[in-house]
C-alpha cells in the first residue's frame, strides 16, 4: 500500500513539475515577446538620410558643406560628419577647435594642410587627425574642386 502511495506521490509530483516547466516556458516565452515588442515599438527603424536630400551650407571658415550628422543626431561623443567642398585656390580658414579632434579624409581634389607650423600635401586616400587646440588651415591647391569627409569627435576628460 505504501509502495502504491509513494508511486502515486512520484507520478503526481511528476504532472505538476512538468506543468510548472510548461508555466514557466510559456511565460518566458511572453516575457521575450513582451520585451521584443518593448524594443520594436522604441525603436523607428532606420536614421536615414541621402547625401542628395541635404542642402549646401557655407562652413563657419570658409568653404561648402553637407551636414550628414550633428551632435544631437546621436548619443555618442560624435560632434558632427560632413562632406566638404572646397573649390580650387579656396582656403578654409586658421582655426582651432578647444575640446574636439578633427578627422579629414579625402576623396577628390589635391591641396595643403597646414597644422600649427607644419605643411603637407594632401590627396584623395589621405587621411589626417587634428589634434585639440591646433590651429589648421586647408587650402585646395589643385584645378578642380577639392572634397573630403570631415567628422569631429569631443575629446574626454583624462581619466574618464
Amino acid at each position: 500500500m505504501q509502495e502504491e502511495i509513494s508511486s502515486n506521490i512520484s507520478a503526481l509530483l511528476g504532472k505538476v513539475a512538468f506543468k510548472v516547466h510548461l508555466i514557466i516556458r510559456f511565460s518566458m516565452k511572453e516575457v521575450k515577446q513582451k520585451m521584443l515588442e518593448e524594443k520594436s515599438s522604441v525603436v523607428t527603424g532606420f536614421k536615414k538620410l541621402s547625401l542628395a536630400d541635404i542642402p549646401l551650407e557655407p562652413t563657419r571658415h570658409g568653404a561648402l558643406k553637407k551636414v550628414l550628422l550633428r551632435h544631437e543626431d546621436v548619443s555618442s561623443h560624435l560632434m558632427f560628419l560632413n562632406e566638404v567642398y572646397v573649390a580650387p585656390g579656396e582656403t578654409i580658414a586658421a582655426h582651432q577647435h578647444e575640446d574636439m579632434e578633427e578627422i579629414f579624409y579625402f576623396l577628390e581634389g589635391e591641396g595643403s594642410m597646414q597644422i600649427e607650423e607644419e605643411v603637407q600635401s594632401v590627396v584623395p586616400g589621405d587621411r589626417v587627425i587634428i589634434p585639440s587646440q591646433k590651429v589648421h588651415v586647408l587650402e585646395n591647391t589643385g584645378e578642380k574642386q577639392m572634397r573630403f569627409i570631415c567628422f569631429g569627435v569631443k575629446v574626454l576628460p583624462e581619466g574618464a
